[in-house]
Parts: C-alpha cells; sequence; structure tokens
C-alpha cells in the first residue's frame, strides 16, 4: 500500500507538469501492484490518455479498450463514447477500414447522438478524409437541426463543417446547407437584436424613489454672487446677470419643485470665498444638514426670476426639476481658467461635502 501512495504521489506531480512519459511509466508500476486493482479501469483510461498525447497510437487503443473491459463507464473531454475514441485513435493510427468499423460500431450504441457524428467528422476531416466525414456532418447536422434549441450550438459548428467540406469536395450547397444556414443566420440576428436590447436596458438610468433620494444643492451668498458672475462666464450666461434676488428665487423654487416630488432630504450649502495661501483664494461650500422643508437661502428674495441654484444627488430623483438646469459643471471661457465648480456628493450619513474650488486671477 506505501508503494501505492509513492506512485500516487509522484503521479500527481507528473500531471501537474503534464509529464506524459513519467505518467506511462508511474501506471505502469501501479498497475503491476495488487492493491491498485479496484481502480484499475481509470488508471487504464489515463494511461490510454498519456499514449495518445505521446502519439503512441496502438498502446493507447490497447489501453483504452482494457479500460472498457475493466468496467470504465467515465466521461471524456473530447470524444462522446470510448468506443468513439478508439475509433479516432484507429484513424490517427492510420488503420482506416478499422476506423469505418469502429464509428460504425460508436454510431450502433448511441444512433441519435449527433456528437457521435460531430466526433466522426472531426476525426476523418482532421486525416483529410473530406468524402467520408460528409455523411457523418449530413447525418449529425439533420439530428441537431431536429432537436431544435437543445443542440443549437452544435448545428451552427456542423452547418459550417459541412458547408468547408463541400467546398473543397466542389460541391454546391444542397437543400439541407441552404436551410441550415438560413436558419443560423436568423437565429444569428436574433442574438444581435436580444443583445442590443440587453445594452439599451442597461444603459438606460435607473431611478430610485424620491423617498429614498438625498439631494444637496450649493448656493451663492450675496457677497460672492458678483464675483462668481465674473469668474465664470458660463455661469454668468446662464444665470443671464441677473438680480442676485431672481437667483436666489430660483433657487427656492427649485427646492419647492423636489420637495412636491416628494425628496424628503434636502441640504442647502452656502459657497464662500477663503484663502488657503497669499495669492491663492478659493471657493469652499460649508457642509449643512439636509433641510426637512424647502428653504430659502439667508438674504434672498422671494421674487420669482429664471435662476437656479446648482443640485447634487446620490439618485436620478428631481431630474425633470434639473431639466432645464446646466448639470455640467460651470467653466470659464478663456485661459488661464479656474477649476470648475462641480456638484456636491452626498457620503453615506447623507451630509453634504465639502466644495473646493481654487479661484485664479
Amino acid at each position: 500500500m506505501r508503494d501505492l501512495q509513492r506512485i500516487n504521489r509522484e503521479l500527481d506531480t507528473a500531471r501537474e507538469r503534464d509529464d506524459h512519459g513519467a505518467q506511462v511509466r508511474l501506471i505502469t508500476a501501479a498497475l503491476a501492484l495488487p492493491e491498485s486493482h479496484p481502480a484499475r479501469a481509470g488508471y487504464l483510461d489515463e494511461l490510454a490518455y498519456a499514449y495518445e498525447k505521446l502519439g503512441r497510437f496502438q498502446e493507447a487503443i490497447d489501453a483504452m479498450r482494457e479500460a472498457v473491459a475493466a468496467g470504465w463507464d467515465g466521461e471524456l473531454d473530447d470524444h462522446p463514447s470510448a468506443q468513439a475514441l478508439i475509433a479516432d485513435l484507429l484513424l490517427r493510427a492510420g488503420r482506416d477500414q478499422e476506423a469505418d468499423e469502429a464509428w460504425a460500431q460508436a454510431e450502433r450504441d448511441d444512433p441519435r447522438n449527433p456528437w457521435v457524428h460531430s466526433a466522426a467528422s472531426d476525426a476523418y476531416t482532421r486525416v483529410g478524409l473530406h468524402r467520408k466525414a460528409l455523411p457523418w456532418q449530413t447525418k449529425g447536422l439533420e439530428l441537431a437541426l431536429a432537436a431544435g434549441e437543445d443542440e443549437g450550438e452544435l448545428a451552427w459548428y456542423l452547418t459550417a463543417e459541412r458547408g468547408q467540406t463541400m467546398d473543397v469536395l466542389g460541391l454546391t450547397p444542397d437543400e439541407l446547407q441552404l436551410r441550415a444556414e438560413e436558419l443560423i443566420e436568423r437565429q444569428e440576428q436574433q442574438d444581435r437584436e436580444s443583445e442590443r436590447e440587453f445594452l439599451r436596458r442597461w444603459n438606460e438610468p435607473q431611478t430610485i424613489a424620491p423617498q429614498q433620494a438625498y439631494i444637496g444643492v450649493a448656493w451663492f451668498p450675496p457677497d460672492q454672487y458678483p464675483r462668481a458672475l465674473q469668474t465664470w462666464a458660463s455661469f454668468a450666461e446662464d444665470y443671464e446677470h441677473g438680480p442676485y434676488a431672481a437667483y436666489c428665487t430660483r433657487l427656492e423654487l427649485l427646492l419647492r419643485d423636489l420637495k412636491s416630488q416628494g425628496v424628503k432630504r434636502l441640504g442647502l450649502t452656502p459657497i464662500t470665498t477663503m484663502t488657503t495661501s497669499p495669492g491663492a483664494p478659493s471657493t469652499t461650500a460649508t457642509q449643512n444638514r439636509p433641510t426637512p422643508e424647502p428653504a430659502t437661502p439667508p438674504s434672498c428674495s422671494s421674487r420669482a426670476s429664471s435662476i437656479h441654484g446648482h443640485q447634487s444627488a446620490t439618485s436620478r430623483a428631481g431630474a425633470a426639476a434639473h431639466a432645464s438646469t446646466r448639470s455640467a459643471a460651470f467653466a470659464p471661457d478663456e485661459s488661464p481658467t479656474p477649476p470648475p465648480l462641480r456638484h456636491l456628493t452626498a457620503d453615506e450619513n447623507h451630509e453634504t461635502r465639502a466644495l473646493m474650488v481654487r479661484e485664479i486671477g
């Protein structure tokens, strides 16, 4: 038993290294031990695989046949059955007549399985026997088409393989080939439409209920408003160089509009100027808690105007009210340019973070 355990440890290493020569040596040694007999079929299957990788096809055939005789009934990666593998190995060994008989047996074992026919097609094509590959492609394609969506990918594959084989043989597409190609084209068109629809839905704005939204609005106090008009040309253009009272009224209208949509949490943040170092004044938005009701900024009158404040939100709630605003940052028109005033964002506690904008000039 200790010898078998040692062999299995070395075999694990050989597998990791794809050392097929070591696999053959170690499995052969394991099979010589009586205690390996319960796992004999598995060892023989792996031995056939190692021989195949080494190009020793006759030995691979013998090992696979022994594995089947020992009760092996597992699944193979590249073949639908052990009989199909044996038939493929016979072809690769140059034993065409035996291979024909082996493939016929594989079909008798599982006549309604299009994967058997696809495997035979691949095997004959691989060795250049295209005329022998074509009947297998034809029968496999008929079975795959009859299976519908269950074998859709295989039908696509066999349609392409059969078309290439007919080209090699100088044959024109027959009714089956034309029907299959038309079906594949229709399916591909449907796939493209489904993909476009998926991307359209993926890119659609995702909304949440206004009651779950938190929106922060930044505004200029009266001593900062004239300076903002002078500093950011696009800001002044948006607000039409209007009076401060009109600017505040527009801001209040925006707050009330958001509140009417059901937004429960509104934050109001004044933007003020402070000096961080000599010759480098900057603008900051001080932090306020959300206001429970629409509020008019201090020093603002309630006269109507076309001027509005800046809003930022954790969701797309209030988008309708904000549709008339320029949601992008306000940028100056000429160099040197101060950085734009950007929307405020909200942190996890639904508070407005400070907004810092360096002023140049």
